[in-house]
């Protein structure tokens, strides 16, 4: 479990209801930003709050019940939300990400097709 404290630098809404959540935080040691690196692109439990946590409040957190099988996404929702963010990066002269998604589904199709020969 990592806990650093932190500041709220942004919230924004996505098309798919979810929620980016920016957050900034004074400078970490080499060890916490070892640990918060090692988080990324994880899917994580996050708790907010204004005052540090207690130990009994730790405590709880570290035990937290994350069997969170249904609510993982599957690979290709993965798979979609990554090709999003690549869209929303590089939108290869799309206009929409309905098209860029298409082209981009039948250009990893074509590409394993062609190791079936």
């Amino acid at each position: 479990m990592v806990i650093i404290p932190g500041l709220i630098e942004g919230i924004a809404t996505r098309k798919d209801r979810t929620l980016s959540i920016r957050i900034g935080t004074q400078e970490l040691s080499p060890a916490q930003s070892m640990d918060v690196f090692s988080l990324n692109q994880s899917f994580c439990f996050v708790a907010f709050k204004i005052n540090d946590f207690k130990t009994t409040e730790k405590d709880i957190l570290e035990n937290v019940n994350t069997d969170f099988e249904d609510s993982k996404k599957t690979d290709s929702q993965r798979l979609r939300s990554v090709l999003y963010v690549l869209f929303q990066k590089n939108n290869q002269g799309f206009t929409d990400f309905k098209s860029f998604y298409a082209h981009e589904m039948n250009r990893i199709i074509e590409h394993y097709k062609t190791k079936l020969d």
